[in-house]
């Protein structure tokens, strides 16, 4: 009789401490969204401040739509800085490349670049111009210091000319941006640089439209390593009346501009094939990102585990590797 009163009185020792886990767990979860609701709180507050304060000095930013007919009409190079390439000057790396302070350097000098208006310099609109609350620790963050590098006065252009399925606000505008994007190429010989396992185009249409396509393969990640081979490489392999565009992390942003200072025509092409293959997959959601089969996603957790592909096109279009084993 004892060991059965022990046994029940055990019982109940383990269901209240298993009831007060639980109530402990919800009330660990619940402190924590409070604490996350007053720091969205705080950060909003200090965004709206620092906004009616540097308002009057934020840049022209011409939209996608604008961006991609200039680029059109005028055949001109464009490099792009997202929050990846703008937090890297101010010290951040990012997942596929390490932080590197001569990389941070360029990259300022390409984004306080004010020469020939056929280098467009590209900017995220969200940055300066977003809602608040969106992407506020960034703003609060680095707002007075982006607007300290940029030219009073200068036009600026769209950096999300390669986000189009973020950015679109309907399919129709997504379509549209979608057929001024490979007006940029339509006919062109064209020369990818792009990480060894982007695969751009490669199980789409999305350059169909190309005269002929040449690629030139680098690392996947700390592409900036070998910077110098890349340029010399290009220079070197691409005839100056083929466009090249880039695919290639903070690294394109730099390769682009000393492309153009070498008279070619380089795009800084970023994210536009997988945004196609999320568009294909009709993801809706940028939150509901997938990863793709055989291209490497570095925005998906196991984007970066990538498996080989046997397609004889695309390795017949391969006429250079750099920095890969």
């Amino acid at each position: 009789m004892k060991s059965i009163i022990n046994k029940i009185r055990h019982l109940k020792r383990s269901i209240l401490n298993r009831y007060k886990f639980k109530r402990l767990r919800r009330l660990k979860i619940w402190i924590k969204n409070q604490l996350a609701c007053l720091e969205h709180k705080y950060y909003v507050s200090q965004d709206k401040s620092l906004c009616k304060r540097v308002r009057y000095q934020l840049p022209e930013i011409k939209n996608t739509e604008e961006t991609l007919t200039y680029l059109i009409d005028n055949s001109c190079s464009i490099a792009r800085f997202g929050d990846g390439e703008l937090g890297f000057i101010f010290g951040k790396g990012i997942g596929f490349q390490k932080y590197d302070k001569d990389l941070a350097t360029r990259l300022e000098e390409v984004l306080r670049y004010n020469g020939s208006n056929r280098l467009l310099i590209g900017l995220s609109e969200w940055i300066f111009y977003s809602d608040y609350g969106k992407y506020p620790e960034y703003r609060v963050q680095y707002l007075r210091k982006i607007l300290n590098l940029l030219i009073p006065g200068k036009t600026y252009y769209s950096a999300d000319i390669s986000r189009f399925y973020k950015s679109a606000s309907n399919e129709h505008k997504t379509l549209h941006q979608i057929s001024l994007l490979r007006k940029i190429w339509d006919g062109r010989n064209v020369t990818l640089i792009e990480g060894e396992k982007s695969r751009m185009g490669v199980g789409n249409d999305l350059l169909d439209n190309a005269k002929s396509i040449k690629r030139i393969l680098c690392p996947a990640v700390n592409a900036f390593l070998y910077y110098s081979d890349i340029l010399h490489c290009a220079v070197e392999l691409i005839p100056q009346n083929e466009l090249i565009l880039i695919a290639l992390g903070p690294t394109a942003t730099v390769l682009a501009y000393d492309l153009f200072l070498s008279g070619y025509q380089a795009i800084d092409i970023g994210h536009a094939d997988i945004s196609y293959e999320w568009f294909l997959r009709d993801v809706k959601d940028p939150s509901g990102r997938v990863a793709i089969t055989g291209k490497y996603v570095n925005e998906v957790g196991g984007g970066d585990q990538v498996v080989d592909i046997i397609d004889a096109n695309y390795t017949k279009q391969i006429v250079a590797r750099i920095g890969i084993d």
